[in-house]
């Protein structure tokens, strides 16, 4: 757990300004997640076996924060991507993307791991009163639940990094509606950044004070700001994979002024 968070925390550090909650935060954020993560590890060294109502609370804090710093980020790069923002290049966007996507993971995996059977102490005392949220198929092996088994938080890492790519829990069943509900949000989270990310490279996107078309045979003769197939084109073409120079593309990436309404 505490590698996922100093994980997050330098995640921060490398994704743009633009997409930042706030630029004076690109310390202050990950010092302050930090330094919770010093109060519980001082307040429960080694394994968490201390429930304590303090701690739960700062565990709380800490992934509280989190969760809304990442939905800030992801907000701003949807709303870059749908404005046709600018963006130094594909590396960064992709860069930026799975930075998103990897502290929205970590972050879903913390709330799983806390909230599940009353928490990580609860199941490690094996004192839980509360019913659980998830049903691992270890649960079903008595040969494991005879030698203690119970889930920590790589179990909750792999069914958010699950959620996050299959857009389903896979192996692990959600048997709470707060589970079931937080598993839909996840999974659509990842699944907007992934069409919105595609999207922007099938569509017009703003560089140099020109806008990118994608242009197909048919388009061209409806859309004004195709034009029809031109001789030599200078600056930003692209050619699809497995097109030939002496032939006629299908997809060409043209270049035309962008017109103002």
């Amino acid at each position: 757990m505490a590698l996922a968070v100093v994980k997050a925390a330098r995640h921060y550090l490398l994704i743009p300004a633009t997409v930042r909650v706030w630029q004076h935060l690109q310390f202050g954020y990950p010092l302050f997640l930090l330094l919770l993560l010093t109060i519980l590890i001082v307040g429960d060294p080694g394994r968490i076996v201390r429930d304590k109502r303090w701690l739960r609370l700062t565990s709380g804090l800490m992934v509280a924060i989190m969760t809304l710093v990442t939905a800030v980020a992801a907000i701003r790069l949807v709303v870059g991507l749908l404005t046709g923002a600018a963006c130094a290049g594909p590396a960064q966007l992709l860069a930026v993307v799975g930075i998103i996507w990897a502290t929205n993971v970590i972050a879903f995996a913390l709330w799983y791991w806390l909230l599940d059977a009353g928490g990580p102490a609860s199941r490690t005392n094996n004192a839980s009163t509360v019913r659980p949220a998830f049903r691992f198929p270890e649960q079903d092996i008595a040969d494991l639940l005879e030698r203690g088994w119970y889930p920590q938080f790589v179990d909750y890492l792999a069914l958010s990094f699950n959620t996050a790519t299959a857009f389903s829990p896979t192996h692990v069943s959600a048997i709470r509606h707060w589970s079931k509900l937080a598993l839909i949000v996840e999974a659509a989270v990842s699944l907007t950044i992934a069409i919105l990310v595609v999207a922007r490279g099938q569509y017009p996107v703003r560089r140099g004070g020109r806008l990118l078309l994608l242009c197909t045979p048919t388009q061209r003769t409806r859309d004004l700001r195709c034009p029809p197939k031109p001789a030599a084109v200078s600056g930003d073409v692209l050619l699809s994979a497995g097109t030939k120079p002496a032939r006629a593309p299908h997809w060409a990436l043209t270049t035309a002024p962008s017109r103002t309404t």
